[in-house]
């Protein structure tokens, strides 16, 4: 099962889980995930390419390119010997480290992308019961992602007082914010600036970074960042997603 704990310093969490765990994450971000060619939902395109970027991560971990974990399974000798077998006492998990604004980004955009995901596969199209029609109430990648949205959950819990985590989830879950047009390099911008935080300060900030995703046409940050962008794709002749700000180059190494 997936588990997402807390990083040493805060930087970001740690996504744990077996090779099956990881091979079924991948496949349910693929599944809901906009394509280029589909011109309906085109707009979550960009959106879709970000969040692809958790599963990048997760696919290379699943491969060995991450970090590997050794995990306890309740083998023993006894055991071995009452089932007439030789076993491992320990099970290889594979794991990989995700920033914390990303990780907010990421869970927000797939509350979007599910729901694009559930209109399209319910029959019929217009079906009062919503989440529980037929043909998706039982859907494995829904399911799957979900166990992912509440593992983190369950990580913010876990880190924050009680009404500060109520009000966190408030903020991710309410139902008039949405990420559809977020700029890209508004999240690096958001990432970097939390990187340079001590790790008292991330612990304080997380509600508060959190509503700046959300809420992001509230921020005059993002709406410089956005207007300053088309103007350089217009002069370029190029997509404003294809262009790197001067200032927003990550750091080589990060002390997770």
């Amino acid at each position: 099962m997936i588990k997402i704990e807390n990083t040493e310093n805060l930087a970001g969490v740690r996504i744990t889980g077996d090779l099956y765990d990881l091979e079924a994450l991948v496949d349910a971000f693929y599944a809901v995930t906009i394509q280029e060619d589909d011109t309906k939902n085109r707009a979550y395109y960009d959106n879709s390419t970000r969040v692809l970027g958790v599963c990048y991560d997760i696919r290379h971990a699943s491969m060995g390119d991450r970090d590997i974990v050794l995990v306890e399974n309740g083998m023993d000798r006894e055991l071995m010997k009452a089932h007439k077998t030789i076993t491992p006492e320990q099970n290889v998990y594979y794991a990989v480290n995700y920033l914390y604004p990303e990780m907010i980004f990421v869970v927000a955009a797939l509350n979007e992308l599910i729901e694009i995901y559930m209109t399209k596969n319910s029959k019929p199209k217009i079906d009062y019961r919503g989440a529980l029609n037929k043909n998706i109430i039982w859907d494995t990648h829904i399911a799957t992602l979900r166990v992912f949205q509440a593992a983190f959950s369950t990580c913010v819990r876990e880190t924050l007082p009680p009404a500060t985590y109520t009000r966190w989830l408030n903020t991710i879950n309410d139902r008039y914010t949405s990420v559809l047009r977020i700029c890209g390099h508004y999240l690096d911008y958001i990432n970097l600036e939390y990187l340079k935080l001590d790790r008292e300060k991330r612990l304080k900030k997380l509600t508060s970074i959190s509503k700046s995703i959300v809420e992001y046409i509230h921020d005059p940050v993002h709406e410089r960042m956005n207007r300053d962008l088309k103007l350089a794709a217009e002069h370029y002749g190029c997509s404003p997603t294809e262009l790197r700000m001067r200032d927003l180059e990550y750091p080589e190494d990060i002390e997770w």
